[in-house]
């Protein structure tokens, strides 16, 4: 019969990759050209504090905040024609690119 017990010292390897995991998600979603554009590089916005989600939202027009949540976050993709409607708001004209690239790097166990 298996022994199904884990061991002490492999329960804290397994908490270690969990974390590290965890810091890795952080920054990857940090580096997201979204959250970059929202956070850091919105020209036109007045204040000196990032775009919220739901910014970024109306000035998509028929977006929602939902489905923005998830671009940002890397839980879904957008589609192409909100693409083409990311590139004119961010003004990158490989933002899609940049988005795929982003996307596909995401951290793994």
């Amino acid at each position: 019969m298996l022994d199904h017990t884990i061991s002490p010292p492999e329960i804290e390897d397994m908490a270690r990759k969990e974390e590290s995991l965890k810091a890795r998600e952080e920054a990857w979603r940090a580096a997201g050209p979204l959250r970059r554009y929202r956070t850091h590089f919105a020209p036109d916005h007045p204040r000196d504090e990032p775009l919220s989600i739901y910014d970024i939202a109306s000035r998509l027009g028929g977006v929602s905040v939902g489905s923005v949540h998830k671009w940002e976050w890397g839980v879904a993709m957008p589609r192409r024609a909100y693409f083409d409607a990311l590139a004119r708001l961010t003004g990158n004209t490989d933002f899609e690119a940049d988005y795929r690239r982003w996307f596909a790097d995401r951290p793994t166990v």
